[in-house]
């Protein structure tokens, strides 16, 4: 919104608004100005906006008092805060979308590997049933010739312990012979 500078008409009444500097009226005939932002009226004079600075043509220019010129110069700073914050809130957005975008492709290539991880576990689980029933005789005979070797091996211990126990038995009936002949 601009700020009127007008000639006060001659027509027009006394203006019920004063000047805040010098506290008279903007009377008709007086050039002034009002305060975009506190909407308070000021004779040109007395805020020393001179002439030279007006040209014909200048219609509307945006002016503010001294009291709101540092207030609006805030209220512009944190306006440009907030469109910078805005413009880095697309932003993040924009990397979100993105990163939604990445999972779901990611997702997709998760799914697709635990396909193929499924299709290589069948092809090679056949593999193996394959190959065991191929070799199936072969793995029979091995472990019965094992199992043949440790009932050999167990039966050869247990003809080895009767043979160790029968000396020790002949020892024994060898000694008492002894022990009679020597006690009669």
């Amino acid at each position: 919104m601009a700020t009127k500078m007008i000639e006060n008409p001659i027509d027009e009444r006394i203006k019920k608004d004063c000047c805040n500097v010098c506290q008279t009226y903007v009377k008709s005939g007086e050039k002034g100005i009002m305060c975009e932002a506190c909407k308070n009226w000021y004779h040109l004079k007395c805020v020393k906006l001179y002439d030279l600075l007006l040209t014909e043509g200048t219609k509307q220019i945006h002016w503010f008092c001294n009291q709101c010129d540092g207030k609006v110069m805030e209220l512009c700073n944190i306006t440009a805060q907030c469109e910078k914050m805005e413009r880095d809130l697309c932003e993040i957005r924009q990397e979100l979308n993105k990163k939604a975008d990445m999972t779901v492709v990611a997702n997709s290539l998760i799914e697709l590997e635990n396909k193929i991880i499924k299709q290589l576990q069948t092809k090679l689980s056949a593999e193996v049933n394959n190959r065991v029933e191929t070799h199936a005789e072969s793995f029979r005979d091995i472990v019965n010739n094992s199992y043949r070797k440790q009932l050999m091996t167990g039966l050869e211990y247990r003809q080895m312990s009767y043979r160790k126990g029968r000396a020790r038995l002949m020892m024994l009936r060898c000694r008492l012979r002894r022990n009679k002949i020597k006690n009669t």
